[in-house]
């Protein structure tokens, strides 16, 4: 049976509220999803989104954010925040608990889950699954059609990226269904 995951960009709050990203002004990873090797399907995309704390006085048609779901073939961002289990959302109290491999690929380095890359990598080709310019004081969630969810490999990298053009604080998440 499938089961489904959320993962976030940020540790999971525990004595206090979840943490925004501050998303800079040049393209950055928040979200890197790679799937574990142990993996042979592909992840399939339920749902995901991004919710931004910019000026509440903010122009929608000036001030605001380019937020992308793409893959990025084999190419990793580099120099993330790696993110852990406890950072995983399970929708299902009865579906396997992630462990290194299954179904993501965790730990350390660059290929593993994470968020806040420092660069993009040197990337030569990119799968948009979905692509949004949403005001720096809003939100953005979407939930993909049954039947028209889109998937990656376990070779690509599940990226979102966001490009702001002021930094603000974001918070975002994709959840997968593997």
């Amino acid at each position: 049976m499938a089961q489904i995951y959320t993962l976030w960009n940020g540790a999971a709050p525990t004595t206090a509220a979840r943490a925004v990203l501050l998303t800079g002004t040049a393209v950055k990873t928040h979200v890197q999803v790679h799937l574990g090797d142990s993996l042979t399907s592909r992840g399939k995309i339920i749902a995901w989104g991004a919710s931004f704390n910019g000026d509440p006085t903010a122009v929608a048609a000036v001030d605001s954010a380019i937020v992308e779901l793409l893959t990025t073939g084999t190419v990793p961002a580099t120099g993330m925040v790696n993110q852990a289990v406890a950072d995983i959302t399970m929708l299902d109290g009865t579906q396997a608990v992630p462990t290194d491999n299954f179904p993501f690929a965790l730990g350390t380095g660059e290929t593993a889950y994470g968020d806040a890359a420092v660069t993009e990598g040197t990337i030569t080709v990119t799968s948009t699954k979905d692509c949004v310019q949403v005001p720096i004081n809003s939100w953005y969630a979407y939930q993909f059609p049954l039947d028209a969810q889109p998937s990656f490999l376990p070779a690509e990298f599940l990226r979102i990226r966001i490009t702001s053009p002021l930094t603000i604080g974001a918070i975002c998440y994709v959840q997968i269904e593997v």
